[in-house]
């Protein structure tokens, strides 16, 4: 599958936060499944970004897309 779509995901912090202690025991656990969530679509490389000052963070991968 070719590669040349590009899709970003930006989710604040506080919402994480919230819907953490309800589906999870701690961000880093969050941030794991994320991760994990990258590696599942054959990912190479996966990029955190962590904006304090907007309290949000991006994570970014070159795994596969999901076909709908």
């Amino acid at each position: 599958m070719a590669k040349d779509n590009q899709f970003s995901f930006e989710i604040s912090l506080s919402v994480l936060n919230h819907l953490g202690r309800n589906l999870y025991r701690s961000f880093m656990t969050v941030l794991g499944e994320a991760i994990s969530n990258s590696w599942d679509a054959d990912a190479e490389n996966v990029w955190i970004y962590v904006d304090k000052d907007k309290n949000s963070f991006v994570v970014k991968d070159d795994g596969d897309v999901m076909d709908i």
